[in-house]
């Protein structure tokens, strides 16, 4: 037997793919022999496709999906669809269990599909009221570190080795266009700095230029106090993320961002990527969230700028502080917001609410 309430989302799912790659299911339809009435019923609840049927349903997206720039789009229209029937803990599942970002939406849609199929009841297993704050996420660059100057800490590096900044702003261009994978940009970025002979200490001695935002140590040590777990997810540096806190590193739980491999001679070698920037935030709180076996409502993300804004999609409560080209205003992405935060401790008050 069939389950209609997981049908009506499968529907729900596979329109929303069609329409935000801008697919057509009669050309779909044309290829694999089944009529356009029978592809309507998906997209309308009625029915479900033959087994057989969805699998050609799903090499015709797989080979028909090219606009990559479009991804993150279609990722945050499913987890509406998703928070619409109260199911974020299985929106993410999914992202715990997808590594390849590209076929998110395909995941998605096949796990509509066996639901329906298997029969399995709707259920919340999301806890219904707010929760209690049991562990912070911080993003780092702009987030605990001063913001006095307009380069990040990547552009900090590209420049100390000579280069023009632009040739780091048209990777991270590239990046988000969807023409180069996360792994590329390390890569063409680790070659560029080969060339140059990036070493250990340039990278520590930028380390020792970026300042903390005044009341981290004040900040950690209540949450510590709390018994509030400490995390870090950023597209920073681990190394300099550990330099720039030094001793206030011991607070942290976990933190993840890109590593940077030296040689013998403290030459780099190589540049290992970190899977958690971008919309892989949200993959890291929704990790955390399984982890600890606890809501993502009882999970606060503090972050500052564009490539936290996915962090939302983990169901976790979201605060921006010192916004940096972000738009405060959608409150889907930011719960809430300090304007101007001088003060980490400032965000104290967010836990308590």
């Amino acid at each position: 037997m069939i389950n209609e309430e997981w049908k009506v989302l499968f529907s729900k799912v596979l329109k929303d793919i069609f329409n935000c790659y801008s697919l057509d299911y009669k050309i779909f339809s044309d290829k694999y022999k089944i009529s356009t009435s029978a592809v309507g019923y998906w997209m309308t609840g009625r029915n479900l496709p033959q087994q057989i049927l969805f699998n050609d349903l799903k090499s015709y997206l797989n080979e028909n999906i090219k606009d990559h720039s479009l991804d993150a789009k279609i990722r945050e229209t499913i987890y509406e669809e998703f928070q619409n029937h109260n199911l974020l803990a299985y929106y993410n599942q999914i992202m715990l269990e997808e590594e390849n970002e590209s076929i998110f939406c395909i995941k998605s849609l096949g796990f509509c599909y066996d639901m329906a199929k298997n029969n399995i009841n709707l259920c919340c297993k999301e806890i219904a009221t707010e929760g209690v704050i049991k562990a912070v996420v911080f993003d780092f660059d702009g987030t605990l570190t001063e913001t006095k100057t307009n380069k990040t800490t990547w552009e900090s590096i590209w420049t100390s080795l000579g280069y023009d900044v632009r040739l780091c702003q048209e990777l991270h261009e590239k990046f988000n266009n969807g023409d180069i994978t996360h792994e590329e940009w390390c890569e063409l970025t680790a070659q560029k700095f080969r060339e140059k002979s990036l070493n250990q200490d340039i990278v520590e001695k930028i380390a020792r230029k970026i300042k903390l935002i005044k009341g981290v140590k004040e900040t950690f040590e209540e949450l510590r106090n709390r018994d509030i777990k400490i995390y870090i997810v950023s597209g920073s540096i681990l190394l300099i993320i550990q330099k720039v806190l030094g001793n206030l590193f011991q607070y942290v739980d976990a933190a993840k961002a890109n590593v940077f491999c030296f040689d013998k001679n403290k030459i780099l070698s190589k540049i290992i990527g970190t899977k958690y920037d971008f919309v892989g935030k949200a993959k890291f709180i929704s990790k955390i969230s399984f982890d600890l076996n606890i809501s993502p409502k009882d999970i606060l993300f503090v972050g500052n700028s564009i490539n936290d804004q996915s962090a939302y999609l983990s169901g976790a409560k979201t605060l921006c502080i010192n916004p940096k080209i972000t738009d405060v205003t959608n409150k889907a992405v930011w719960n809430y917001c300090i304007q101007t935060c001088k003060d980490l401790s400032e965000i104290l008050k967010y836990i308590d609410n």
